[in-house]
């Protein structure tokens, strides 16, 4: 797992509710381990420029997610 990813999703009250169920030491030593991951490659750039189109996906304070397409052709 990069460890940008956990500094980012990991908000308190995640940590706290992996605490709750037993997985925070896990979650805690990915961070520690993981690769950074924190820039773009220039075969990322090149996979980002070919596409037409990514999802977005947001999740409510209730839980509730949205994801939503967002693309089409050039210049949308």
């Amino acid at each position: 797992m990069p460890r940008k990813f956990g500094e980012i999703a990991f908000t308190p009250e995640v940590e706290a509710a992996q605490s709750q169920r037993g997985s925070r030491q896990t979650y805690e030593r990915y961070i520690a381990n993981g690769p950074a991951n924190d820039s773009i490659t220039l075969e990322i750039a090149e996979f980002i420029a070919h596409l037409d189109g990514f999802y977005l996906g947001t999740v409510s304070s209730n839980g509730y997610p949205y994801i939503q397409f967002r693309g089409g052709a050039p210049g949308f």
